[in-house]
This record gives structure tokens, C-alpha cells and sequence, in this order.
């Protein structure tokens, strides 16, 4: 970053990180600001179609030509003082350099991988947002400045140290300075340290997607530094869509898709597959995860013996863990196993399967997803 003239330092930003709930976080904290009359940057990863995505200034994606020079000018740089960076790093570096050159008022950045020594942690942010915390608490607390404003989602009071060590300016935690609550018409109200905001809609399945959308407001008004407009954060919410968050793809059979790549991510999702089960018709669960997780956890946090049949495959990904481990956890469940390594036939096995009738749930990871997505539309 040096040898690209620290772009990141002339950036105001939101740094979003935790197990769970970040990319959903980050982007409905971008789109708030947006609405704010703020021009925003919006940094993401992974990606479920295109690279392209992963960069956005006001919900439109990098054009081809942006990303190809900024890439080529951290290319230029990196020989220059001979520092090999990854993939990841050079991609963050150019998605700051895209969003100094655009001269946005505020970028949301998603942290990769928990925080210290992840590349987005060269930005200072105004405000830091931390979603959950499984594990690596402190790893994670690195990513709040002193001084800073800290909005914490996490509810476990022994890990608060970990974050006052940093000494942000502010922690605003949630259950004490924001809140979530249902109200008797079935919609939400949305309390934060500037305000509230009551009968509020959000268009997105799920009570974690509602805390979720409470750090984003928060985050919001925090880096505004004033209260929301009731009516454009009804708007919002009211309007929000995130690709890939228990997104139905199809109806005949019925089709969703959910990013949940961990254990502690397919213990929240259990509750909408529950009800995505009742259906009538054949039940099928199409799952890939990558290395480091624990398939018999995963599956049995997911309800995996509410299904019918367990479709297994292996995510499009170098960390793709094996489909024939995958398989052994899923036989310890009074379901069918089909093991199918290619992504295409397990898609085509998990909709035989099903027919028009049943229902085909695909989890475990954004490689899955992605590829699920496209061939359905395909």
C-alpha cells in the first residue's frame, strides 16, 4: 500500500467482520448510506457469479476496464519494491485504490478472513462492526481503531476484554444500546442508540438477518452521526435482496439456496429449514463444504434427518473438502446418501430426486452456490 501511495488512508470506511452475518451486514450498511445521498464503496468476498461483484460503488459492480488497471498498477507496484502479493491482497488493494479514485464519501469493507492479519486491515475505520464471534475473538477484535465506534453483535459478556483492549471511542452492544423486537402486526422495531424505528419489513428470511440488519443501522447511524429517516430505512429493509440467503432459484421443484458454510451458520439456518420441510413432496439436502468443518456437526446443526435424501458434492473450490467425507458423516442419518462429486449431476440427482413436487435445499458454501445458481438459471 505504500508503493500505491496509501489510498486507503484518504477512504472513511466501515470495517465489517464476525463468523457470520458480515457479507449480508456490510451490504445492507451500504445500501443505507447509500440512501443517505452518500456515494459508497462496498468491498465483499467471495463472490457467487463473477469477480466483478466483490467491488461496487453504489451497487454497480467494477467494470472490466477498472479492475484490469487497477490490477495492472499493483503489479507495476509490486515489482517495483519486490513484494509477491496474494491473490487476495491484490485484489483488496486494488478495490481501495477503485474507491479512492471514485472518491467515495464512505467504503464498507468486509474483512476476508477474521481481522488482524487480514489484507482489509490496513484501512482505519470510523466505525467497526463485529457480527458474531465462534471463534478467534481476538483475532477478530483487531480490526477496531482507538478512538473508534465498536458496534457488537455478539452477546457473550466474557468476550467484551477482548474488544475494550482496542479502546474504541464507543462499543455499542447489542441488548443494551440496540435491539431487535417482534411487534403484534408481525413486523419489527428497530431501537439503536439515535432512535427507533418501529413496523419495519425486512425482505429477507431469517430472526439472524434481523440482527444482522440491526449492526447495519446502527453502523449507519453511527458514521452518520445522527438518526435515520424512518421511512428510508422501511425502504431499505423493505426492498433488500442478497443473492444466495435462502434465495428460492426455482419453484417446480422448489429450489433455495443458502451461502451457510459453517456449523455455527447452519444452527441459525435450522429454523427456516424446518419450515421449508413441512412441504409435502420428496425432501432433498444438496451439500459441499470446504476444508476445516465438521461435516456431522454441520449437518446435524442443519436438522440434516429432516430430509429425505442427502445429495454430496464438493464445492468449485482448491479447499473443497472430499465428497466421500462428506458422504460417511451424512450416513450416520436415517436419510439416502448419493454421493456425486461433479456439481452439475448432484444438481440434476438432487431435482430427479425431488420432482416437481419436492424440495431441494443447497448449503455449505459460496463455491457451491455459485454454481448452483447459474446452472439453474442456465
Amino acid at each position: 500500500m505504500d508503493a500505491l501511495g496509501n489510498p486507503q488512508q484518504r477512504l472513511r470506511a466501515v470495517h465489517v467482520t464476525g463468523t457470520n452475518g458480515k457479507g449480508s451486514t456490510a451490504a445492507m450498511c451500504a445500501e443505507l448510506l447509500a440512501a443517505s445521498s452518500l456515494k459508497v464503496g462496498l468491498f465483499t468476498s467471495p463472490h457467487l457469479s463473477t469477480v466483478y461483484e466483490r467491488i461496487a460503488v453504489n451497487g454497480a459492480a467494477i467494470a472490466d476496464a477498472d479492475l484490469s488497471s487497477a490490477l495492472c498498477r499493483v503489479q507495476r507496484a509490486a515489482l517495483r519494491v519486490a513484494v509477491q502479493p496474494t491473490w487476495v491482497e491484490a485484489l483488496t488493494a486494488a478495490a481501495l485504490m477503485h474507491f479512492d479514485r471514485c472518491r467515495v464519501d464512505v467504503a464498507v469493507i468486509e474483512a476476508g478472513m477474521l481481522g488482524r492479519w487480514d489484507a482489509t486491515n490496513v484501512i482505519d475505520a470510523d466505525v467497526a462492526v463485529v457480527t458474531n464471534v465462534d471463534v478467534d475473538h481476538a483475532e477478530k477484535a483487531c480490526i477496531v481503531r482507538p478512538g473508534s465506534t465498536l458496534v457488537l453483535g455478539e452477546r457473550d459478556p466474557a468476550l467484551r476484554t477482548y474488544f475494550e483492549q482496542q479502546r474504541p471511542g464507543k462499543i455499542l452492544l447489542l441488548g443494551r444500546d440496540m435491539s431487535v423486537v417482534d411487534e403484534p402486526s408481525g413486523l419489527a422495531g428497530y431501537t439503536t442508540p439515535w432512535g427507533r424505528h418501529t413496523g419495519v419489513e425486512l425482505n429477507l428470511a431469517g430472526d439472524f438477518q434481523r440482527t444482522n440488519a440491526l449492526c447495519a443501522l446502527s453502523a449507519a447511524e453511527s458514521f452518520l452521526q445522527r438518526p435515520m429517516d424512518g421511512a428510508v430505512v422501511a425502504d431499505v429493509f423493505g426492498a433488500v435482496s442478497l443473492p444466495g440467503r435462502f434465495e428460492v432459484l426455482h419453484e417446480a421443484p422448489l429450489i433455495i439456496a443458502d451461502c451457510a458454510h459453517n456449523e455455527a451458520a447452519a444452527l441459525a439456518l435450522r429454523p427456516l429449514v424446518e419450515s421449508a420441510t413441512r412441504l409435502n413432496g420428496r425432501r432433498v439436502l444438496l451439500c459441499g463444504l470446504t476444508h476445516g468443518r465438521d461435516p456431522r456437526r454441520f449437518l446435524a446443526n442443519l436438522g440434516a434427518d429432516r430430509f429425505d435424501d442427502v445429495v454430496v458434492t464438493e464445492p468449485d473450490s482448491p479447499s473443497a473438502q472430499s465428497c466421500d467425507v462428506t458422504a460417511s458423516a451424512a450416513s450416520a442419518f436415517d436419510v439416502t446418501v448419493h454421493p456425486e462429486p461433479v456439481i452439475s449431476r448432484a444438481l440434476q440427482v438432487s431435482t430427479d430426486l425431488a420432482g416437481t413436487s419436492g424440495v431441494v435445499v443447497v448449503v455449505g458454501s459460496h463455491y457451491l452456490v455459485g454454481p448452483v445458481r447459474r446452472l439453474v438459471r442456465r
